[in-house]
């Protein structure tokens, strides 16, 4: 199954880190670690790869460990490539825009984003982890696909989800109308984008588990 314009789907997915994973201090020289990539299915005469028109991407805030969505590797008529859903506030940008004061700030670097001073919902060592995405497609036009929603909702083990993302009306890319790119892969990765392969760490792991893809909200795991 693939969806194109004006059509709604979720995609779950339960992780769990170890808390070298969450405590090393990698280094690197851009991007973040990445969680999961929703992007373009293949077609019979085209395998596409991770980095696409319409992506979908969820990766943490540089090397901050809390998550943050993106779109698009190529960008499109309203907004360039790797276009982040930042929030602008007077001032200020919200991170992540669905959490409650004191919320996820830029201006909380550089490491306040988490409580006690910020909101922002990380990531946890030693617990399965549920995420949840909704992804809500608008009509093509041109090369995107307008009045589109985009939501994250994450969950430490054994407790109700929260709204951490709610992204819209936006224009996701969606690419050009003659290849009709539809959402149809979803890859679980733990890329970190520019890491040093020279730097010695603890070796650090996660795990993925219980992927879901549906047309209708989905219930969180069972405590």
């Amino acid at each position: 199954m693939q969806f194109g314009e004006s059509q709604e789907f979720y995609v779950q997915w339960r992780q769990r880190f170890s808390p070298e994973f969450i405590s090393t201090n990698y280094l690197a020289s851009g991007g973040g670690i990445k969680q999961v990539i929703i992007t373009t299915g293949d077609k019979p005469s085209k395998l596409y790869a991770s980095c696409e028109a319409i992506g979908v991407v969820t990766q943490t805030y540089y090397y901050n460990r809390f998550p943050i969505l993106y779109n698009s590797c190529t960008g499109s008529s309203h907004h360039g490539p790797y276009d982040g859903f930042y929030e602008s506030i007077p001032g200020d940008f919200k991170l992540q825009n669905a959490r409650q004061s004191p919320f996820c700030l830029y201006s909380q670097a550089p490491n306040s984003y988490l409580p006690p001073s910020g909101n922002g919902f990380g990531w946890f060592p030693n617990e399965w982890m549920t995420f949840q995405i909704k992804i809500k497609t608008g009509p093509r036009v041109g090369d995107e696909f307008a009045n589109s929603f985009v939501e994250l909702w994450m969950a430490r083990e054994g407790q109700p989800s929260q709204l951490v993302i709610n992204w819209g009306p936006y224009y996701l890319s969606a690419g050009s109308q003659g290849e009709d790119q539809k959402y149809g892969k979803v890859f679980l990765l733990p890329y970190q984008t520019g890491k040093d392969s020279t730097q010695v760490h603890p070796t650090a792991y996660t795990w993925y588990d219980e992927l879901i893809i549906s047309r209708n909200r989905i219930a969180d795991p069972a405590p």
